[in-house]
């Protein structure tokens, strides 16, 4: 795309074409980590330094996989927290 061309778009598709692009580069950027993860792995059970074989999985995590994870945890941690400052808050407004 020639930057004249860019200044023809309309915003939001402009905006997404940014998000597409750094969609692809976090993708590029897991996929070589997981490459390394595995790699290393290989090269840490071959040296038979350790009792178990290490596994990929253990030295790296990929990005999308974590962010799952913590929308899980983040709606369980929100309801907790808000159940502790009811506690807290009701505890308080019945003392005083």
């Amino acid at each position: 795309m020639h930057p004249s061309e860019a200044y023809t778009l309309d915003l939001r598709i402009l905006v997404d074409m940014i998000i597409a692009h750094s969609r692809v580069k976090e993708e590029e950027f897991d996929e070589k980590m997981s490459i390394l993860a595995w790699q290393t792995s290989l090269l840490m059970t071959a040296t038979g330094n350790y009792k178990k074989g290490i596994k990929p999985k253990d030295l790296y995590t990929s990005i999308f996989d974590k962010k799952e994870d913590a929308k899980v945890n983040n709606a369980v941690d929100i309801d907790t927290l808000r159940q502790q400052l009811l506690d807290t808050f009701s505890d308080s407004i019945t003392q005083g």
